[in-house]
This record gives structure tokens, C-alpha cells and sequence, in this order.
């Protein structure tokens, strides 16, 4: 898995550097795979040991695990994962799970269009740069372009940021606009507005409809509006 993942990632830092989009589109191809598979993989440890349950309740209990394991004979099962967090992962059974988000993180935010939604008195510098991006420093000296966002003053800053996926070289977003500084936003795209909101205190998330302006309370919330009408809309009234 480690190795499928690196070649991901070497395909999304190849796209970033040429722009060319058979390099993203084979990147989304292993993306869109791990998407499908990886929910579904087990927590484990290299000595053959296997959590058979939900990977989150395993993770949270891999001393003491609600059913027995699977382990290889003559291993007799103890409901716990032989060296516990020290050696357990889903992607390799090494206790480094999170080389594997990484690298797969990275691919996606290499392949995908980034829009920052700038606050009154931000400012941004871009440039090429070196920086660590995995353990051994095996591309030391390579760079690739950094963008640093800052805002001074008092009081609480945000810096928000729409990343965008899309395929055959057809954006869906036409625009992101920043409704509220504190959080709010409004996404065009090609087929309607969608308007975000994510509080670090409850805010009142009001969007322009034909039928009025609906609101909602909450920490987070979405509508989607289509031909000014509601769509959908989702919300999380507390912080989890």
C-alpha cells in the first residue's frame, strides 16, 4: 500500500510541476480507489493479528478489544493487538499510518484547484521552496511553490480556503465568495450557489431564495441553492 501510495503521490507532485493532466487523471484513478477500499481496511499489526470489527471502535480499544481477534495458530486470541499502538495500522501493519495519510493527502491537494478566500488586511506571499516531506529528506533540494497567507492585529483571524476536484478539464466552481469573515462563504458553481458556514462559536447561517431567506443556527451548516431554490442543506449544531 505504501508503494502504490508513493507512486500516487510522485504522479500528483509530476502534475504540479508540468501541468499536465494525465499525470492528475492517473492520480485520481488510485485516489478514487483507496476512496473506496480503505474504509473498509482493518486494524492490524505485523505479526499477523487482525481487529475483525469497526476500525474506529478498534483503534480506540486495541488493548482491550469488545471481541476476540484474529491471529494466526498456535496464537491463542486476548482481545488485545500484540504490541498495541506501537506497531498497528490499516494501510501496513507498522505503526507509521501516517506516512500513508500523508502522502495521499498531498496527492489530492496537488491535484485539485485551490481558491483563497482572501479577509480585509490578509496578505499572501508565493514562492518556490524546500521543505521536509518525508523522513529520509529523498528529494532535498527540490522545490515546489509555497503560498503564506498573514493578517495581523487583535482578536481571532481565519483563513479559509476552497480546494476543488474535477475531471476532463471542466472546473465546477465559477466563484467563491467570503459573505462574512468569521466564516461564511459562498461557492458558484455551475449549477447553482452554495453557501458555508463554520463557526468556532454557533453563528446564523441566511440565504436569498425565492421563497425568503431560510435560516439556520448552528456551528456548521450548508445550503445548496439551485434555480433560487433550497436544494439541500445540512447541519451541526454542536462541536464535536
Amino acid at each position: 500500500m505504501n508503494w502504490i501510495a508513493g507512486c500516487c503521490r510522485s504522479l500528483a507532485e509530476a502534475h504540479l510541476l508540468t501541468g499536465k493532466p494525465e499525470y492528475a487523471n492517473a492520480c485520481r484513478a488510485i485516489l478514487l480507489r483507496f476512496a473506496d477500499c480503505y474504509p473498509a481496511w482493518l486494524v492490524h499489526v505485523g505479526y499477523g493479528e487482525y481487529a475483525d470489527m469497526d476500525p474506529r471502535v478498534a483503534a480506540l480499544n486495541i488493548n482491550q478489544l469488545p471481541d476476540p481477534e484474529l491471529c494466526p495458530p498456535p496464537n491463542r486470541a486476548d482481545r488485545r493487538l500484540h504490541t498495541g499502538y506501537w506497531s498497528a495500522g490499516r494501510a501496513g501493519g507498522v505503526g507509521m499510518e501516517s506516512g500513508f495519510v500523508r502522502q495521499v493527502v498531498e496527492a489530492y491537494d496537488w491535484t485539485c484547484a485551490a481558491w483563497n478566500v482572501g479577509q480585509p488586511g490578509e496578505r499572501a506571499w508565493v514562492a518556490d521552496g524546500w521543505g521536509q516531506r518525508d523522513w529520509k529528506n529523498s528529494d532535498i533540494g527540490a522545490t515546489i511553490p509555497y503560498i503564506v497567507r498573514r493578517c495581523e492585529g487583535d482578536g481571532a483571524q481565519t483563513f479559509i480556503s476552497v480546494f476543488e476536484g474535477y475531471e476532463d478539464g471542466e472546473p465546477l466552481v465559477r466563484g467563491v465568495t467570503l459573505v462574512d469573515p468569521s466564516g461564511t462563504l459562498c461557492i458558484e458553481t455551475t449549477v447553482g450557489k452554495d453557501y458555508v458556514m463554520s463557526m468556532l462559536d454557533a453563528g446564523t447561517l441566511e440565504v436569498p431564495t425565492s421563497a425568503g431567506q431560510p435560516r439556520i443556527a448552528a456551528h456548521f451548516a450548508v445550503m445548496s441553492v439551485r434555480d433560487q431554490k433550497l436544494a439541500w442543506m445540512f447541519a451541526q449544531e454542536t462541536v464535536p
